[in-house]
C-alpha cells in the first residue's frame, strides 16, 4: 500500500502507560509528512525530467542511429563511388593506351607511305637527271654537229660559187655560138619543106628547151634545199 503524507498525518497510536508525549509524537508525525510530501514532489519532478530525459535520449539514439545509417550509406556510396572512379579511370587508362597505340601504329605507317614516295621521287628525280643529261648531251653533241655542218656547208658553198662563177663566166660564149649555128640548122630544114605544116625538127628543139628548163629548176631547187639560198642570187 502506498504511503501519502495524509496517512502519516492521521497515524493514531494505541496510549499506554508511560507511554510518548501525545504532542511530541504528532509534531514529529506532521514533520515527517511534510517531508515526505516534499520527497515526493521532488521524485514527481525527477520522473518527470527522467521522462524527458528519456525522450530526449530516445531521439539522439535514433538521431544516432540514422548519423548511423547515413554514415553507413555515404561510407557505401564512397566506396561505391571510389570502385566506379577507379573503373571509370582504369577504362579511361586503356581507352587512351588503344588510342596511343592507334595513333602510334597510324605515325608508323603514315612515315612508311612518306618514305615509300619519298623513294619513289627519288628514283623519279634521278631518272629525270639521268634523262636530262643524256638530253642536254645528245644537244651538246647536236649542236657540234651542226657547228660543225655549218662550218663544212660554208666551205661547200664557197667551193660551190667559185665553180659556178667559173661556169657562169663560160655560159655566154655557149651562148654565142649556138645562136651562130642556129640559123644554119634552121635554113634547110625551111627550104626542103614546101607545105605550110611545121617542120619536124620544132618540136624536138621545143622539147629540149622545155627539158632544159625543167632541168633548171630541178637545179634551183635541190640548191636552194640544200643551201637556203636562190641559185640566181647566189650568181648574180
Amino acid at each position: 500500500m502506498k504511503l501519502t503524507p495524509i496517512d502519516i498525518k492521521k497515524q493514531e497510536f494505541k496510549t499506554a502507560l508511560r507511554g510518548y508525549d501525545r504532542v511530541e509524537v504528532e509534531t514529529y508525525l506532521e514533520y515527517v509528512a511534510e517531508e515526505y510530501e516534499r520527497l515526493l514532489q521532488n521524485n514527481q519532478r525527477l520522473e518527470k525530467e527522467v521522462g524527458a530525459l528519456k525522450a530526449e535520449l530516445r531521439h539522439y539514439k535514433d538521431v544516432e542511429k540514422t548519423l548511423k545509417q547515413t554514415l553507413y550509406e555515404v561510407q557505401q556510396t564512397s566506396q561505391l563511388s571510389k570502385k566506379t572512379s577507379e573503373k571509370e579511370a582504369e577504362l579511361i587508362r586503356r581507352e587512351a593506351e588503344v588510342q596511343a597505340k592507334k595513333m602510334i601504329e597510324d605515325a608508323r605507317a603514315e612515315v612508311s607511305v612518306l618514305k615509300r614516295e619519298l623513294a619513289d621521287l627519288k628514283q623519279q628525280k634521278d631518272s629525270l637527271i639521268t634523262r636530262l643529261r643524256y638530253l642536254l648531251s645528245s644537244q651538246l653533241e647536236l649542236l657540234e654537229i651542226l657547228e660543225t655542218d655549218d662550218a663544212q656547208l660554208d666551205k661547200l658553198k664557197s667551193k660551190t660559187h667559185q665553180v659556178f662563177k667559173g661556169s657562169k663566166r663560160a655560159l655566154p660564149v655557149q651562148e654565142k655560138s649556138t645562136k651562130k649555128t642556129a640559123p644554119a640548122e634552121k635554113e634547110p630544114e625551111i627550104n626542103i619543106q614546101n607545105d605550110k605544116t611545121p617542120a619536124a625538127p620544132k618540136p624536138e628543139k621545143k622539147q629540149a628547151k622545155s627539158s632544159e628548163e625543167k632541168n633548171s629548176k630541178k637545179s634551183a631547187d635541190f640548191f636552194k634545199d640544200i643551201f637556203g639560198d636562190d641559185l640566181d642570187d647566189f650568181l648574180k
